[in-house]
């Protein structure tokens, strides 16, 4: 039978972005998933008033919460076997969990993710594509208070060396994983904890994306900074990525009107 899979995502103050996560959700090609979403703003959402879906489960916190407790909370109330993260702000092709999932089983493994991917970061207004496992060379430095090229050495390097598991928005594992090792309490490094336990003790599966399942994308409220080999022409985001144009074109107007997207990190 086919598993179900439970995709989680934790959110704070993102309005303007869980319109466009449902959309990918219910774009999504595997058949049997449930979206499970919680969301520790000051005031809950209506997404679900606005777009009824026996398959979305929404819950309201009262207090705040760190990323960790969140995504522990999500799968505690998941019904999967299978765990999927997608995160608030990211697009995701329909194909991705059909990918993602397939690959997993037919490698045996229990948690597998990207380890290249495409992305934009809006602040500066570049489309790049980062292959995670390629540690030297020039690369863009891409930080929330700028952008520059660098030079990735063998001597400079070294916290790069796993670098390629510890982003969690591509993350797909069997519950177990989590069973063994829940994620650690906190809003920064969450992932990486989560997936150095995992990767001791379980089968993991690292994939390059070739063909855009994915598309990280970096805003005025991330958190995250990241370092693509490659600049990409602009013109090819509509091509690849064209249902999150619209959401990108918004955001540069933000950016270019001196404002920021609403909320901070999820």
């Amino acid at each position: 039978m086919t598993p179900l899979v439970s995709i989680i995502t934790p959110t704070y103050c993102r309005d303007e972005f869980l319109p466009y996560t449902a959309r990918w959700v219910r774009a999504q090609t595997y058949p049997r998933i449930e979206w499970l979403i919680l969301d520790d703003s000051p005031a809950p959402n209506d997404l679900l008033a606005r777009n009824p879906d026996p398959r979305i489960r929404y819950q309201h916190a009262e207090q705040r919460l760190s990323i960790g407790e969140k995504r522990n909370r999500l799968i505690a109330m998941a019904r999967g076997e299978l765990i999927a993260h997608f995160d608030d702000d990211d697009y995701y092709a329909p194909r991705f969990l059909e990918l993602m999932i397939s690959s997993l089983q037919a490698n045996r493994a229990d948690f597998a993710n990207l380890c290249s991917w495409y992305l934009f970061d809006v602040r500066h207004d570049l489309f790049g594509f980062w292959n995670l496992r390629q540690t030297t060379g020039l690369h863009y430095l891409c930080h929330a208070d700028g952008l520059r090229l660098g030079n990735f050495t063998p001597q400079n390097n070294t916290t790069l060396v796993n670098n390629h598991l510890a982003y969690g928005f591509t993350y797909v594992y069997r519950r177990k994983i989590w069973e063994a090792n829940p994620f650690p309490a906190r809003d920064l490094g969450e992932d990486t904890a989560f997936v150095a336990a995992a990767a001791a003790a379980f089968p993991v599966l690292s994939m390059e994306d070739q063909t855009g399942m994915v598309l990280h994308v970096l805003h005025a409220n991330s958190t995250s900074s990241c370092f693509p080999q490659y600049r990409l022409p602009g013109f090819l985001v509509q091509s690849m990525f064209g249902p999150y144009r619209e959401l990108l074109d918004y955001l540069r107007q933000r950016r270019v009107r001196g404002g920021a997207a609403a909320g901070t990190a999820s």
